[in-house]
């Protein structure tokens, strides 16, 4: 899978990206929303493919545009784009405003590094 990751803590997406990669899936991390962003938004122009990504796992809290603002953003562009919020910010008001982007996944920090690989791979 190709897997693309937004999260401002350096370690933990390094944690994910070794725990992804390990599994053979190819991953490249971004540190805020706004360069998750401009990533995502490259490769979809350079692949020209509708999904450039299996998976795109966003963080709630970052600097400079938030997980759901990046998630309503990509999904303007690509609707079918599968998002996983691993965050743990994931209070009710959070839950129902993702509900509107219909199909977006999400796992409650913390969690154990099988658990991200479950749902991952799970679809």
């Amino acid at each position: 899978m190709k897997i693309l990751i937004a999260e401002d803590v350096r370690h933990t997406a390094l944690q994910y990206k070794i725990a992804l990669e390990d599994r053979d899936h190819q991953v490249i991390t971004t540190n805020d929303g706004e360069d998750c962003l401009k990533t995502y938004n490259e490769y979809r122009m350079s692949t020209k493919s509708d999904r450039p990504f299996d998976v795109v796992i966003v963080d709630y809290r970052m600097p400079k545009r938030d997980g759901l603002n990046l998630a309503k953003q990509i999904r303007a562009t690509n609707p079918k784009q599968r998002i996983l919020f691993a965050s743990a910010y994931l209070k009710e008001a959070l839950i129902e405003s993702l509900k509107e982007l219909h199909g977006v996944e999400f796992i409650e920090k913390p969690f154990e590094l099988e658990d991200l690989i479950e749902v991952v791979e799970r679809n």
